[in-house]
Order: structure tokens, then sequence, then C-alpha cells
């Protein structure tokens, strides 16, 4: 059309979104016209006023191809395709150097495959290139937790909890890593704040149903479980109606009266 816009990408507001029975975080692009303060961003995901503009950030095509790839590698690797997903991460690692999303979603990929040393030292680098790019911190704990380095994860935790102490996905996650440990009533306190701010997410529903089952709340767990099966996709939907059956069962044998000798 012979307009000179130009792509901006915001990072500092994210959102979230589900897919497959997983929480994600997202970042994205829009398109800026003008500068200074005839600066105007068409964002088709969000009405945008002008004191928000200042969230956007200016970057050019390569780096908003980046993003891009960055995407396609995502899918692939959600489609379980992962050795092209990995090809393509190290590829953007390579020439996008300045893009923190590659990184994160690399470091992802290697712990879904068990390559925790690798992933480590990826959301290594991507800390100290990104240090306030949350999600790096997340699954870098993740895989520190993996190997089993309680020095690392401390320390990880700790830079955490300064940096997004009441960050709803932060939160989440960390009610996740208590659950995995089977640290249930702190599971139960930070799954609780995780769906204050997000309701209708069923995985985060679904998480604190498991963690309500592990601290003895088997009818409020079943409760929270059937809300997260009501909203979820599949796999995840599947999966809960296994839990279902197990704590239904647990009830049964609960509310099975004994005979006495």
């Amino acid at each position: 059309m012979g307009l000179p816009v130009y792509f901006v990408h915001v990072r500092d507001v994210e959102s979230y979104y589900e897919r497959g029975g997983e929480l994600f975080v997202s970042s994205h692009v829009a398109v800026g016209y003008g500068v200074g303060p005839n600066a105007r961003i068409y964002d088709f995901k969000k009405e945008i006023t002008d004191w928000k503009l200042s969230i956007y950030r200016r970057i050019d095509d390569d780096g908003a191809r980046a993003l891009y790839y960055n995407n396609v590698a995502v899918d692939w690797m959600l489609n379980r395709k992962y050795d092209d997903s990995k090809r393509l991460f190290r590829v953007l690692l390579e020439r996008a150097p300045d893009i923190a999303e590659p990184y994160n979603n690399y470091g992802v990929l290697l712990v879904r495959r068990h390559e925790n040393e690798e992933a480590l030292r990826v959301l290594g680098a991507g800390i100290e290139k990104f240090p306030e790019y949350k999600p790096l911190y997340t699954n870098a704990l993740a895989a520190a937790d993996a190997l089993g380095l309680r020095d690392v994860a401390a320390r990880l935790d700790k830079e955490m909890q300064s940096l997004m102490r009441n960050d709803p996905i932060y939160v989440f996650g960390r009610g996740m890593r208590f659950l995995s440990h089977g640290a249930y009533p702190q599971a139960v306190s930070e799954l609780s704040r995780a769906r204050d701010a997000m309701p209708d997410s069923a995985v985060v529903l679904a998480g604190l149903g498991r963690a309500l089952v592990g601290v003895g709340e088997i009818e409020k767990g079943r409760e929270m479980l059937e809300e997260a099966h009501k909203k979820a996709a599949a796999p995840l939907r599947r999966q809960l109606e296994d839990k279902l059956a197990k704590v239904r069962q647990i009830q049964s044998r609960a509310d099975t009266p004994r005979s006495g000798n």
C-alpha cells in the first residue's frame, strides 16, 4: 500500500493461552506508523491508548521474521516434530541472538527431551542476555530440578521471587513445582492464588484439584477437577477423566461402611 510502517514487539505486558493441556506465555508483534507524538500502533489483539505506547519496542524486519519462525518451531515442537524444531531453534539462536523467545522455547524443547544439562546451559545464556524475561527462569528452574541441582534451583527461585513475586504465570509455576515435590499445602496456597488471577484456566484448575486431593480435601478436589474437565481440551480432558475416576474410587471406599467383628 506504500505506507511507511514498521514492526513493534510487546513483551512487557504478557498474556497467556492454553494449548494441548499446557499453559503458554504469549508475546506478540504489532504494526507502528509515524514517529514521536504522532506515532500510532495498530494492534489487532487489543485497543491501544496513548499511555500504553511505551510498552511497544520497535524491531527491524529480521527481528519480526525471527519471532515468526520461533512460532513455527514451537508449532513443530507441539506436533512432536522434535528434530525439525531443534534445528530451527539452533538457526534462530545463531542468526537472531537479540531475540529472547528462541532461547526460552529451545530450553522448553530440551527439557521435554530430557536433555536437561543442555537446557540449563541454553536457558542460563538466555538469562544472562535477557535478565528480565521471566519465562527463562521458570524453565531453567525445571531443568535444575530435573538434574537435582538444589543450590542452582534455590538461586533461581530467589531471583524469580524478586523479579515476579505476583506474576500469575510465576505463581502457577511455583505451585506446580510444589505439587511435583509432594508439598501439597504449599501447592494449594500458590495454585489458589493462580486461580484468582486466571479463573478460566483449565490447567490451573486441574493443578489445584490435584493439590486439594493431596491434602485430603477430596470433595473440593473433585469439584475443581470436574470444573477443569468442563473447560479443558484434549489431551488434558482425557487425563482428567482418569484422575476423576481415581478420585471417585477413593470417595467410594471412604463412603463404604465397614462391618465390625
